[in-house]
C-alpha cells in the first residue's frame, strides 16, 4: 500500500469522525479537559476559546459539507445565480 493510500484512508476516517457532532464536540472538550489537567488551569481562558474556535469550525465544516454556505443557503444556487447575472451582463 501506497503512502498516498494510508493517508486517503487517514482522510477518510477523520472526515467520518468529524460529520458526528456529538463525538466531535466529545472530543473537543476532552482534549480540552486534559490541557487544563496538565497546566492545572493556568491557560484556561485561553484553551475555553480555543474549544469555542473548534466547535465553530467544525459545525461549519459540517454545513460545507451538506451543501450549505455561511449564511444557510445552498451552495449551488448561489454559483448559478451568480453565473447567470454575469452572462447577462455580457449579451447587453
Amino acid at each position: 500500500m501506497a503512502i498516498s493510500d494510508k493517508f486517503g484512508d487517514a482522510v477518510d476516517k477523520a472526515k467520518e469522525k468529524i460529520a458526528d457532532k456529538d463525538e466531535r464536540d466529545q472530543r473537543i472538550d476532552q482534549a480540552g479537559d486534559a490541557i487544563d489537567a496538565k497546566t492545572d488551569g493556568k491557560f484556561a481562558d485561553k484553551v475555553d476559546r480555543a474549544q469555542d474556535a473548534a466547535h465553530k469550525g467544525g459545525d461549519q465544516i459540517t454545513q460545507e459539507r451538506s451543501g450549505q454556505n455561511r449564511n444557510g443557503q445552498n451552495r449551488n444556487n448561489n454559483s448559478q445565480n451568480r453565473g447567470g447575472s454575469r452572462n447577462n451582463n455580457r449579451n447587453r
